[in-house]
């Protein structure tokens, strides 16, 4: 092959090396977006309406006890009973408080017979005045041993202080009990609490000497809702939780048992409870990720933005709720937050919007 041919050979191939390597780069440069489900951050996902998770508890209860030590001889409930206020729960053997009181008896009546004719001599000037006062100092010591022999006989039988049900019992029957020794627990029929724990950021925002209901519904029974007072709150958080006690009451509902330690739901408009009006935004538990290699665990979720591309954003999440976990801050209305898959996204990574297939 001459020279010229040679050249001419080379000017005809070098296109196309050219031209392969461009396309070998095109290829290595592509960048393909990953599909990710979103959500757009718009009012249905900032409701006024939030959920705290509630705890019944007794509006009263009492631990029943026995002032006088003795054998218990009659047990007159069980645990579940019904019972009236004033009815007898049980009773400790008596003979030896009858004994006691009907000796207290007896020398009680001695005592005012013969203060009777003492004062009728002392009205004639037959005795002194001394033995006068000897005489009614002894009556008088004398009734106050007999009503303390009735009380301890009194004693000797427990009675409900209230209407309620027995919720637990801490004896069996015939055992020897010691005053003060618990002897069953009590819970009142009427009303019952419910108790839930309320934020710091909330309660520093609520109006004063609010008077509201919110509604209640039971776990047990979603279906039902009930309205409820607002009882009481603590004035000290809880140092754990950095969360204050807020406890409503309401009437026992009449169609199913309502126990202390069930679960409940309060149904807060924070829209009339705070003095500003907020839009609470929730989000599901599994959009929200934390990075492991901050002390603090900050919580954080993928953001969208205009370019397509991915944005780590971190929020400050309040409490759980039935829908998924309240944003504090971070995030405000029209945002696009990944919902699903976040652990496995990057920043600045290329995303498209996933659509569901027809019949997936």
């Amino acid at each position: 092959m001459t020279k010229f041919n040679k050249r001419l050979l080379v000017f005809c191939i070098l296109p196309f090396i050219v031209l392969g390597c461009d396309n070998k780069q095109d290829v290595q440069t592509i960048e393909v977006a990953r599909p990710v489900k979103t959500q757009i951050i718009g009012s249905e996902h900032a409701s006024p309406i939030r959920k705290f998770p509630a705890v019944v508890e007794a509006t009263e209860d009492a631990e029943m006890t026995f002032k006088v030590s003795g054998e218990l001889t009659e047990l007159l409930v069980r645990a579940g009973d019904k019972v009236e206020q004033g009815q007898t729960l049980a009773r400790l053997d008596q003979k030896d408080y009858r004994i006691a009181y009907d000796q207290a008896k007896a020398n009680y009546d001695l005592a005012e017979s013969q203060f009777s004719r003492i004062e009728s001599m002392h009205e004639k000037g037959l005795i002194s005045a001394s033995d006068y006062d000897q005489s009614k100092a002894q009556l008088q010591v004398s009734k106050a041993a007999l009503d303390s022999a009735k009380l301890n006989l009194d004693y000797t039988e427990l009675k409900a202080p209230f209407s309620g049900y027995v919720s637990k019992l801490f004896i069996d029957n015939y055992e020897n009990i010691l005053a003060k020794q618990p002897i069953l627990h009590l819970v009142s029929l009427g009303t019952i609490d419910i108790a839930i724990q309320v934020p710091e950021e909330i309660m520093s925002r609520a109006k004063k000497n609010l008077q509201y209901n919110p509604q209640v519904y039971f776990d047990s029974h979603k279906e039902r809702q009930y309205k409820a007072d607002i009882k009481e709150f603590d004035t000290q958080s809880d140092p754990a939780t950095n969360t204050f006690k807020v406890v409503f009451s309401l009437p026992h509902p009449d169609e199913f048992n309502v126990l202390p330690g069930m679960t409940a739901t309060v149904l807060v408009d924070m829209n009339i409870v705070l003095e500003k009006p907020m839009t609470p935004i929730i989000l599901p538990s599994h959009a929200i990720f934390s990075d492991k290699d901050t002390p603090d665990a900050q919580s954080y979720v993928w953001l969208v933005g205009n370019d397509m591309r991915l944005k780590k954003t971190a929020v400050k999440t309040g409490d759980f709720t039935g829908d998924g976990i309240n944003i504090l801050d971070g995030l405000k209305l029209g945002d696009t937050v990944v919902v699903a898959g976040v652990h496995r996204l990057t920043e600045n990574q290329l995303v498209s919007f996933w659509h569901q297939e027809r019949g997936l």
